[in-house]
């Protein structure tokens, strides 16, 4: 459906991969049980992952590779 949104131009274009990290990197901070691991690792997915995602997207598309790297 987010494919389809973004194609007709109603969500803003982002790359298929950045949604999936996330999606990904919010479900595994999920099971983290320690607030100081928790909030840590949230920075570090948000702030040094998430960057560079977009840094990438943004000279083309990501593969799967470049996500899973990610993770």
């Amino acid at each position: 459906m987010r494919d389809l949104l973004m194609d007709s131009g109603v969500l803003p274009r982002v790359d298929r991969q950045i949604l999936l990290y996330q999606r990904w990197s919010t479900e595994r901070l999920a099971t983290i049980e320690d607030p100081e691991r928790h909030r840590l690792l949230r920075y570090f997915a948000a702030w040094h992952q998430m960057r560079r995602l977009r840094a990438k997207a943004d000279k083309g598309q990501l593969g799967r590779s470049q996500a899973g790297q990610a993770q």
